[in-house]
């Protein structure tokens, strides 16, 4: 049996359709793609875009959109290379981003 912490993990890691909803219309494709200026003619032969944990799920990393990014096949599997680009978008699209409020705590553990 699932204790409440468990459960409330489990919610806060979870990403709601509303979530995915928000992020697609937020960053409308791969956010390097669009920084790093790909021309349209290339940009016809990359794969899609696909949803990005900034933190990861595995590291209690939460199901916000603060926390997800849109990024190409490309550039996913290199997005460590890419993550203080990746950082300056969160953040100019959210003025207070925190990347230490993206993972899931435990209530009194960790103040």
């Amino acid at each position: 049996m699932a204790s409440k912490t468990q459960k409330a993990k489990a919610k806060a890691l979870a990403i709601s359709t509303d979530t995915y909803n928000e992020v697609y219309e937020r960053d409308g494709g791969c956010v390097l793609c669009q920084r790093l200026g790909i021309h349209p003619s290339i940009k016809d032969f990359m794969p899609p875009a696909d949803y990005h944990h900034y933190i990861p799920k595995a590291r209690s990393g939460m199901g916000i959109a603060r926390n997800l990014i849109m990024l190409c096949r490309y550039h996913h599997k290199d997005c460590n290379k890419w993550k203080e680009e990746i950082e300056a978008y969160f953040k100019e699209c959210y003025s207070d981003w925190n990347k230490e409020e993206l993972v899931f705590k435990k209530e009194g553990v960790y103040k």
